[in-house]
């Protein structure tokens, strides 16, 4: 049967047009949301990562002009440290042994 301009829509199709209008209306709406999540907030991100890397090299360059202060430009030897008198070691310690890393003593395993 055609349909005339006489003849009325089923209530029945009506509610599922307006069902399915509104299901896609909602599929929109979360792939806009999932748009701006992928892409909105990775264009906020990289605004902040860009303010800590200048934040950074402020205090980087700072750290710098503070060495600087502290050292003189010439070459000169390399300071050395006194480690103190190694006399007062007592000569009744256990001789060091060689360990793997994390402090597993190959004789052991």
């Amino acid at each position: 049967m055609v349909p005339t301009a006489e003849t009325e829509t089923p209530t029945s199709a009506r509610v599922l047009g307006a069902v399915g209008r509104g299901l896609i209306t909602a599929g929109v709406v979360v792939l806009l949301f999932v748009v701006f999540q992928l892409w909105g907030t990775n264009i906020q991100e990289a605004r902040a990562h860009d303010g800590l890397r200048d934040d950074f090299d402020d205090a980087f360059s700072a750290a710098q002009t503070q060495l600087a202060l502290f050292t003189d430009d010439a070459e000169d030897e390399p300071a050395v440290i006194d480690a103190g008198d190694t006399s007062e070691i007592p000569d009744d310690l256990p001789p060091p042994t060689p360990t793997l890393p994390g402090g597993f003593d190959p004789a052991v395993l």
